[in-house]
């Protein structure tokens, strides 16, 4: 919670001058701004991500779990998160027709980095049947 109150004290600002900016002679600027923002607010975030990575690989290694799989499922988070910060990118910007090639692109990714996944559950679905 220590890191929200930064984010969104930055929000709150740039928000302000976003608006004031559009209804300016220098529009583009505000929407610099708001991309400068999002920017921001990635690198702001960005360090903590090491801690979630951390828990994960703990969790992990309690359970016995296969490292290809947890870096797999990793893999996904990430791209889901960097594809749904893209695409709101995209949109504040007003391109929304970029915003939906970045998900697609993204559900793609995501089901080509799962084919192992499944497979492997079929697998031990498969190991149990008689």
């Amino acid at each position: 919670m220590d890191s929200f109150w930064p984010i969104f004290a930055v929000v709150l600002i740039a928000a302000i001058l976003v608006v004031f900016l559009q209804s300016s002679r220098l529009p583009v600027l505000g929407m610099i701004l708001s991309l400068a923002t999002g920017l921001l607010i990635l690198m702001i975030i960005l360090p903590r991500l090491s801690q979630v990575v951390q828990v994960f690989n703990q969790v992990a290694n309690k359970a016995n779990l296969n490292s290809i799989h947890l870096n797999t499922l990793l893999k996904i988070i990430a791209i889901t998160y960097v594809a749904e910060f893209g695409g709101q990118m995209c949109k504040d910007v007003g391109q929304g027709a970029l915003a939906s090639k970045i998900e697609l692109s993204a559900k793609v990714l995501i089901m080509l980095l799962a084919i192992p996944i499944i497979v492997s559950i079929l697998d031990s679905i498969i190991g149990l049947l008689p």
